[in-house]
């Protein structure tokens, strides 16, 4: 072989390795440019994930279009919005196409128009799903998922058969005219259990079992059942004779196709709700089945998702339905299927016919029922066993229909899903593996747990009246009720007490009672009492009465203050009364003190005794008739006589004492008596002045405070005993030098307007407040005042002339009336333009209180009388060093930073979309006055700015060193709308409303203690802030919209940038290779 021929052997084989190398790297680029296309299509999902479901892409990529819900929002016109699409209608009143377009240009093929959901159901092609993702009309595209059908001795298991037994008004239990509407794969209506109809007959409505229906799978109004699901749950619910709920009517909806696997769409199924809801009144549907479920399972970790029918489900619940859904059959312990998870729908588990747990359950799960071998009627007219929690849900809807049969018959009242769960939840507790609790149902006990109804009863004597030992009576006694539980018969003496107690648990009997259960004349009571198994109950009375035999009327003369007594009574016979005789028991056995004679039947009458010796008596009545019949009354009865008045004894002031207390006196004093004493009332200079009627023991010492003024007094008690017997005791003198002491009148101050002002102050003790006030500076000629004991005061003046002086001092006078009054001070009112007035000098403190200061004070300054000392700190205006951020962003920082201000405007403002500023023009001032017994701090506020402010807020903080709860402080907030406790350590809100410029207003906190005067500089200045409406944020939304079309070209750049790579790799490799 030539150079040549080798040097070209070689060419060709490294052109071969060029082949290969190229198709490598043609490869590669291949799937990177797809790996960027499949990134691409994921940035596009996830910005449109919140309106379209990633299924719908992918049904589109493989399939070319997919079966979708399009839910447009609420306030669009659903067919205004299709007419921005090219349709195709399917809808099967509609065969024709709406729009001139070829069917390869076709956006969105319509199959159903929704009526409750503001939406359409159909197929999507990708045009189409490009211009709803535009299309800011559509609210969300919801994905067509797809539902599996889960596949009459259980009526015994959960007592559906003895319900059936039990009566209500003349009604058996049996679910009648109740309508259950079944979601499911149709019915077989012609299957003798339903009524044996013909197409035709159900088609024009006389069929009597299965009223109606409608087909969604085939688009027609007939349902029948090819599949043979639904026939086998239309028969646990309600089959006759064998159904759940025999005489409940059905309507059947097709949802779900007739494949053997049997599986339903979401479209669907949100079409069969919307048939069953808008059928609600005219087919009395109280009740919507869906035995199938999700393929997912969901529990409270992993929550039921968002459904397009969950809309359905919301409207037929609160339309009054109750709906129940199969939990699924997955042997898990970890979730339910879809509906069954959702709060608005009864979720049924299944067990089998030992109450074991075989299928899908979660903590969502609350009930279950039958679901094993499940005896059902058929598709072919016969009757089979099936299994699945496809059966355990009509157990649960027939017994829905059970209990709503029920409550309309007993009191025509309706259930609603609380109600119906809550009746549901007393049946069979169940435990699984995991310690979850579920109840399996027990219609019975159910029905018993919603029975409001009293128990209707009957109650009757053979003979209400006869001479003892003469004859034998009877009880006759009846009840009805649904749940009857037991009747109880007692009779009772004439004294009370118990003959004897009778219970039965039937419905009516007879008693017979001989002579010989009567050992006492007078007046029996029959009791007869029935209650139900809910503890509904009724009770009636009846009397028979054994003569002859006395009626005491006692009330009148138990207790007597007078030595002669009428003792009064009746006497009852069958036949005649002839006499009645009293016996007293003085000294220990009883004799016959006075006979009366008297005849009739029915006699009422009286015995007066005379000069009766004070004293405690036993004492009784005896009648007798003309038939030598005679009897006592039952018992003994007590007469008590006391004439005899209270002896007082005064122990202290004693006579001709000087009292040295400067307040309160002390009247001291013991009382002895026969009996109990009622009240006791202290005389002064011969006048009443304070009662006591609390327990006063005899002998026992007792005592009434009063404060008095000096003076001399006389003084005497007065008591009277439980027989109105009334003594006073001796007269005694004595003297007292009184209170003496006036209050310290300290902080005056004044808050002017234009025709008004208000004035402040504080006391070292409670007093009343009056202020003098008036322009002429000797002559304070008008008045204003308040009649209040209290320390901190605060008058307001009205009707003043505006932009004028005023002179004024206050006054307060104690309640032993010792008065102090301050040095006069000035203040002047605002012109009536509403320009601020000027807050005067306030006037100096009576009794060595300090004055009151101006406003504009700044810094501090302590001041100190002999009763306490006084501080004061003034705060000015709030300064910012960011000058550049508004009052807004300015609030918004000192919001953040504080917890408990941030809590507070929550509370108050949570619902309201508001903002807050700062209020930089306000002057604040904070004064302590702490005193031997109490503490006071007043908080002065004054708004200098411009224009009103409609909310005026004042956060304000107080240390624990001053007090450390809420409770301890007494507040008082001037012209305070509301005030809000954020804290109680305590931390307080104040609200003012339409604050004016010059507006100043007070708060006082006080303390019952003195705290140190240092304490004020752990006040930390408050925070002033105002309500102000939000701004709108237009360019938001505006950008969002221009951010997510800056995504897509971003994409689109990408995805250039990427092919331009490629070719000029290409381009650079051929160059090389030639």
């Amino acid at each position: 072989m030539t150079e040549m021929q080798n040097t070209a052997k070689k060419d060709d084989i490294c052109f071969v390795c060029l082949k290969k190398g190229a198709k490598l790297r043609i490869k590669f680029f291949i799937l990177f440019f797809m790996v960027i296309s499949i990134a691409s299509l994921d940035l596009v999902n996830a910005n449109n994930e919140d309106k379209v479901d990633n299924n719908i892409l992918k049904d589109i990529h493989e399939n070319g279009e997919a079966r979708v819900i399009i839910v447009y929002k609420q306030d669009v016109n659903k067919d205004s919005a299709l007419s921005m699409m090219s349709t195709l209608s399917l809808e099967k009143d509609n065969k024709h196409r709406n729009l001139n377009s070829a069917d390869e240009d076709v956006d969105f093929k319509i199959r159903r128009k929704y009526d409750i959901i503001n939406g359409v159901y159909g197929d999507l092609t990708e045009k189409g799903l490009n211009k709803l993702l535009e299309n800011d009309l559509v609210d969300k595209i919801y994905y067509d998922y797809v539902y599996y059908a889960d596949l009459q001795n259980s009526s015994v298991i959960v007592n559906a058969s003895l319900t059936h037994s039990r009566i209500i008004n003349d009604i058996n239990i049996t679910g009648k005219d109740i309508g259950i509407c079944i979601l499911d794969t149709g019915i077989n209506y012609t299957h003798p259990y339903f009524g044996g109809c013909s197409t035709s007959q159900f088609l024009n409505g006389s069929c009597q079992k299965v009223l109606n229906g409608s087909d969604y799978v085939n688009n027609d109004n007939d349902p029948y059942d090819n599949q043979g699901h639904g026939t086998n749950v239309a028969g646990v619910a309600a089959a006759n004779m064998i159904g759940i709920a025999p005489n409940a009517t059905i309507l059947s909806v097709k949802v779900c196709n007739d494949n053997p696997s049997s599986t339903c769409t979401n479209g669907d199924i949100a079409s069969g709700m919307e048939w069953c809801i808008q059928n609600k009144d005219k087919y009395n549907i109280s009740v919507i089945s869906m035995s199938f479920g999700s393929a997912s399972s969901y529990s409270t970790s992993s929550p039921c998702p968002s459904s397009v029918f969950n809309i359905d489900i919301a409207n037929a619940n609160a339309n009054g339905m109750l709906l129940v859904a199969s939990a699924g059959n997955t042997v898990t312990t970890s979730g339910i299927a879809h509906p069954a998870c959702n709060t608005n729908v009864t979720a049924a588990g299944g067990v089998d016919k030992n109450d074991i747990l075989d299928f899908s359950r979660s903590d969502l799960l609350k009930f279950v029922a039958p679901g094993v071998s499940i005896n059902t009627t058929n598709k072919d007219g016969l009757f089979s066993s099936a299994s699945g929690t496809s059966f355990s849900a009509p157990h649960i809807s027939g017994a829905i229909a059970l209990l709503l049969h029920y409550k309309k018959a007993e009191s025509n009242q309706s259930l609603n899903l609380t109600q119906v769960e809550n009746a549901l939840k007393n049946g069979k507790n169940i435990t699984d593996t995991t310690g979850l609790n579920f109840t399996r149902i027990n219609i019975i006990r159910a029905l018993e747990s919603i029975d409001s109804k009293n128990p209707q009863i009957n109650l009757s004597v053979s003979n209400t009246r006869f001479d003892k030992n003469s004859l034998n009576i009877t009880l006759n006694f009846s009840s009805i009720d649904t749940n009857l539980n037991n009747n109880m018969i007692n009779v009772t003496y004439p004294n009370s007490s118990l003959l004897f107690e009778y219970n039965s648990h039937m419905s009516g009997n007879n008693l017979t009672l001989s002579s010989l259960n009567y050992s006492i004349n007078g007046n029996y009571t029959v009791v007869l009492t029935v209650n139900d198994s809910n503890k509904n109950f009724n009770t009636t009375i009846q009397h028979f009465e054994v003569t002859p035999y006395v009626i005491l009327t006692t009330g009148n003369f138990l207790n007597s203050s007078t030595k002669n007594i009428n003792f009064s009574f009746t006497g009852i016979d069958d036949q005649n009364i002839s006499n009645f005789t009293i016996y007293i028991n003085s000294s220990g056995s009883f004799t016959a003190n006075k006979s009366i004679p008297a005849t009739g039947l029915f006699n009422i009458t009286n015995i007066s005794i005379d000069n009766i010796q004070d004293g405690d008596f036993l004492w009784n009545i005896l009648v007798s008739d003309n038939n030598s019949n005679s009897a006592f009354y039952f018992d003994n009865f007590t007469v008590s006589i006391d004439t005899t008045t209270p002896t007082i004894n005064l122990t202290h002031p004693v006579n001709n004492s000087i009292n040295s207390s400067a307040l309160e006196i002390d009247f001291m004093f013991n009382v002895t008596d026969i009996h109990q004493i009622n009240n006791c009332t202290l005389n002064i200079n011969s006048l009443n002045n304070k009662t006591i009627d609390n327990p006063i023991i005899k002998g026992i010492e007792s005592n009434i405070t009063i404060n008095l003024q000096a003076g001399t007094y006389n003084w005497s008690i007065t008591c009277t005993d439980s027989f109105n017997n009334r003594a006073t005791s001796e007269d005694r003198n004595f003297s007292t030098p009184g209170d003496l002491t006036k209050p310290t009148i300290s902080s005056v101050s004044s808050s002017p307007g234009s025709t008004s002002a208000t004035i402040t102050w504080i006391t070292d003790e409670n007093g009343n407040s009056t202020v003098n006030y008036g322009t002429n500076q000797s002559n304070l000629n008008s008045a204003a005042n308040d009649n209040s004991f209290v320390r901190s005061h605060s008058v307001s003046i009205s009707s003043l002339s505006s932009s004028t002086n005023y002179y004024y001092n206050v006054t307060s006078c104690d309640i032993s009336n010792n008065c102090a009054s301050s040095s006069q001070g000035t203040f002047t009112t605002s012109s009536s333009s509403g320009n601020s007035g000027n807050g005067g000098g306030g006037g100096g403190g009576g009794g060595g209180g300090g004055g009151g200061s101006s406003g504009g004070d700044s810094g501090n300054t302590i001041s100190s009388g002999n009763t306490g000392e006084e501080k004061t700190v003034a705060y000015g205006p709030i300064q910012y060093t960011d000058s550049k951020k508004s009052v807004i962003d300015q609030a918004k920082e000192i919001i953040d930073s504080n917890p408990e201000l941030k809590k507070s405007l929550e509370k108050d403002y949570g619902n309201e979309n508001v903002d807050f500023g700062i209020v930089k023009d306000a002057n604040i001032k904070r004064t302590l006055v702490a005193n031997s017994g109490s503490s006071t701090i007043s908080v002065a506020v004054k708004y200098s700015g411009n224009g009103s402010i409609s909310d005026f807020l004042v956060y304000d903080e107080i240390p624990k060193s001053f007090a450390e709860n809420i409770k301890d402080i007494k507040i008082r907030a001037t012209s305070s709308k509301e005030r809000t406790v954020i804290n109680e350590d305590p931390i307080l809100l104040f609200k003012y409303e339409n604050v004016e410029p010059g507006k100043e207003f007070e708060i006082i906190y006080e303390v019952n203690k003195k705290v140190k005067i240092d304490v004020l500089d752990e006040f930390k200045q408050p925070v002033i802030l105002e309500k102000v409406k939000p701004s709108i944020n237009i360019i938001e939304s505006k950008d969002n919209n221009q951010i997510s079309r800056s995504k897509n070209y971003i994409l689109f750049i990408i995805i250039g940038i990427v092919v331009i790579i490629v070719l000029i790799y290409f381009v650079i490799k051929k160059d090389k290779k030639f």
